[in-house]
């Protein structure tokens, strides 16, 4: 004890004695315990940011069909694009809840002297029920061909108030913006959301860039995306069920659920 007691104030002396070498010491061993800190912080943060992307992009009750384009060996499908007939199709197909078609375009939104250069879809009022969107101000879209929503980024661009209620133009077209929405839960990311025969006639475009299918329920969905494969490979081609069916693997799948177990611990 009475060594340990010498040590201790031969150690205090020294201390006294080199002062500025002691502070600059502690010092630097203060800002490499606050560095790892930060390090450990900021890996959890990203962790827990790249858990909600894949969350947000998992959806095993969804698939998606696209306009199809050429293969990777460059071979053509039989049909350019998908139709409206094929909405007929793929709703008998056992397990399937809605089709829902969407067409997608470039839009100018414009108020007063503001615009705006931005993405839209045009859809069926019945997508706010199929894609997880979120109306946050005003309402969904009704049976009129006159209405919209925007997304609350465009909608601050353009209105220093409330947009809703409000005129805007889209591609020259007049229209009233009836709610604001926000991208809950989804990998879609556009800036106007318009009524399906608005956006024939602006996009002057009479078939569908992509059809949402929604299944029954999780459980469903194996059947479902084998039938859509089916009807992808006999209506366009058997190379084209990748290309065309865009729906999460079972690798997708299995490293969220990998994401979510490490989250638990």
């Amino acid at each position: 004890m009475r060594k340990l007691l010498d040590l201790l104030g031969l150690a205090m002396r020294g201390i006294w004695r080199q002062k500025l070498r002691a502070f600059m010491a502690m010092g630097a061993i203060a800002v490499a315990i606050f560095s790892i800190a930060l390090i450990v912080g900021n890996a959890v943060a990203n962790r827990e940011q790249m858990i909600q992307t894949m969350e947000s992009m998992f959806d095993p009750a969804l698939l998606q069909i696209k306009t199809p384009a050429s293969d990777e060996s460059g071979e053509r499908p039989l049909r350019a694009h998908l139709e409206m007939r094929d909405l007929t199709a793929l709703k008998d197909i056992p397990g399937i809840s809605r089709v829902e078609p969407i067409i997608s375009l470039a839009v100018t939104l414009k108020s007063g002297r503001v615009t705006w250069e931005g993405d839209a879809i045009a859809a069926m009022p019945t997508l706010l029920k199929t894609l997880p969107f979120r109306i946050s101000s005003g309402r969904a879209l009704g049976p009129a061909e006159d209405e919209c929503l925007l997304t609350q980024e465009s909608a601050k661009a353009l209105f220093t108030g409330s947009a809703v209620g409000q005129p805007v133009r889209v591609n020259g077209r007049l229209m009233k913006v009836v709610g604001i929405f926000d991208l809950y839960r989804t990998v879609l990311r556009f800036d106007c959301l318009l009524p399906l025969g608005a956006g024939r006639t602006i996009g002057q475009m009479n078939y569908p860039t992509t059809i949402y299918i929604r299944a029954v329920n999780e459980a469903a969905m194996p059947q479902v995306r084998r039938a859509v494969n089916a009807f992808v490979a006999g209506e366009f081609g058997e190379p084209f069920i990748r290309t065309m069916v865009r729906a999460d693997t079972d690798a997708n799948e299995k490293s969220l659920r990998s994401f979510q177990r490490g989250r638990s611990r």
